[in-house]
């Protein structure tokens, strides 16, 4: 019985330890091929309300902040995808309902605007590597 409970620990620490590098890892691999996939895109910072709307994008204060900024919208928000190298912005997430369970494996939707806000999963290769929330 000591030979299986062994086992099973040992196991379940290398379950842990695949589980903690691959949040490490598959940001690093997911960024890399976006840029190899994806030019580099100017997302709005600094503009004025005028070259903003000249560029496409939308003048409005993100979350609850009381500036209002420049958000160029990509061309794929709302696709779904399990990385963020599918998406124009890099980021592909899922919304995070904080009454349910956190589901560690999924599929999500590339973000229309660079920066995010809510509370959502970043998805890397289909796994969840950061949950946050953004103001």
């Amino acid at each position: 019985m000591r030979t299986i409970g062994l086992i099973v620990l040992g196991i379940s620490i290398a379950l842990i330890v695949l589980l903690i590098s691959e949040k490490a890892v598959l940001p690093l691999i997911d960024a890399t091929i976006h840029a190899k996939v994806y030019p580099e895109k100017d997302d709005g910072t600094g503009l004025t309300k005028e070259a903003c709307a000249l560029k496409g994008g939308v003048w409005r204060k993100p979350g609850p902040s009381p500036i209002e900024i420049c958000q160029i919208p990509s061309s794929d928000g709302g696709k779904p995808c399990i990385s963020g190298f599918q998406c124009e912005w890099g980021s592909c997430v899922s919304r995070l309902n904080l009454r349910s369970k956190i589901h560690l494996i999924g599929t999500g939707q590339c973000t229309t605007y660079h920066r995010v806000y809510g509370c959502v999963n970043f998805l890397s290769l289909g796994v969840v590597t950061r949950s946050v929330c953004l103001d």
